[in-house]
């Protein structure tokens, strides 16, 4: 082992910064730390690694991947405790970057072959590696403002964790090609057309994966706008609901206050008659003839709508409900996005109550409360 190859094996550790970096530009909005003193983190822990792996694989004689493999994993383990997205985005994003990263170390195994055709890939040339190195920022600087932009977007926007686990088979297999199509005699690749093909197969494999991520961009993106859509269907529907309660509100109290001297002179008839039992009876009855009206549970005009809509429904189906509800004016995040997390909640409730009410649990009790805008 010399100083020249040392160095050499340590370098070949460096693409794994520009390949953190990709990881996080995603995720700008959605990291537990700041971006700078994450990357610092990760930068100084791949100074202090580097060494170590590479002084491990010169010693034993082991392969470059043998070693990278644990250190991807500890690197992944970093990723997922400075960020709050959650598992299925974050090691779709982790295995997407590391597929993505795979092609300029499979290039630049190409031009190793180029340069050394009765080399071995064991014998890694600086040369090699300084074109992998420079593959990786050119790639890195075309593709890193898309990731943070529309990366971010898609994260911040499309949380379902089965959308984002449809693309981990594809890139562990695309990782799996890369990785099987590295020549260990390069003079292998100069057998018929073998050199050309590899080349060709390669570049099919990254345009296919540049259309890949560009189609589940808008797949993904579309998939949530049309649940905003939903969302808002919904919503407009408990407004209307909201309308047409208030309207036959307004409509019987209007009827009750025309009729209301009659109702005095009847009552104070059967006062002066004395006829008590009768005028018991004529009070119940007009009592049950009094509208219901709206019931305002908080300031949002949107989330009264919401929990009206349901409580008509509870009603309706002889469910019973206890609110508690405690919201501030601001919840701190948007009237659609606060109506669809209550939403979703009273009606998985309602459902659950309707699959077991031939048992009798017809009982439902809801307790919100928002404090330092923290839902419970």
């Amino acid at each position: 082992m010399t100083v020249r190859s040392f160095l050499e094996m340590v370098s070949q550790f460096f693409i794994i910064f520009p390949s953190a970096i990709l990881c996080y530009l995603p995720m700008v909005k959605k990291l537990r730390f700041s971006l700078k003193k994450i990357l610092l983190w990760e930068f100084g822990i791949l100074l202090v690694l580097s060494p170590v792996m590479a002084f491990l694989c010169l010693r034993f004689g082991l392969s470059i991947n043998t070693l990278l493999i644990p250190a991807l994993i500890l690197f992944y383990i970093m990723f997922r405790g400075t960020v709050t997205t959650g598992k299925m985005q974050t090691l779709a994003v982790f295995v997407g970057v590391c597929n993505l990263m795979s092609f300029p170390s499979v290039y630049s195994v190409m031009y190793d072959a180029y340069l050394h055709p009765d080399g071995l890939l064991e014998n890694y040339s600086m040369e090699a590696n300084i074109f992998s190195l420079v593959l990786t920022l050119i790639l890195s600087a075309v593709i890193g403002y898309p990731l943070c932009v529309k990366g971010s977007e898609l994260i911040e926007h499309q949380t379902s964790e089965k959308v984002w686990g449809l693309t981990i088979p594809v890139s562990l297999v695309m990782l799996m090609i890369n990785y099987s199509i590295e020549p260990v005699y390069y003079r292998n690749m100069y057998v018929g057309r073998m050199f050309f093909l590899a080349i060709m197969i390669i570049t099919a494999m990254l345009l296919l994966l540049m259309f890949l991520m560009v189609i589940f961009y808008y797949a993904a993106m579309s998939i949530y706008q049309n649940e905003q859509t939903k969302a808002k269907a919904r919503m407009l529907e408990m407004q209307e609901s909201r309308y047409l309660r208030l309207q036959d509100y307004i409509e019987k109290t209007r009827k009750l206050r025309h009729d209301f001297r009659q109702s005095i002179h009847v009552m104070n008839t059967l006062a002066a008659e004395e006829d008590y039992d009768t005028l018991k009876k004529y009070l119940a009855e007009y009592e049950a003839q009094m509208p219901v009206g709206l019931t305002d549970y908080c300031r949002i005009n949107s989330v009264n709508a919401l929990l009206n809509y349901y409580g008509q429904w509870a009603e309706q189906n002889g469910i019973k409900l206890s609110w508690k509800i405690q919201l501030p004016d601001d919840a701190g995040i948007s009237q659609p996005d606060l109506c669809s997390v209550l939403g979703n909640v009273v009606e998985n409730a309602l459902d659950g109550c309707m699959t077991a009410h031939r048992q009798g649990r017809d009982i439902i009790s809801f307790r919100w409360s928002a404090r330092s805008r923290i839902y419970t």
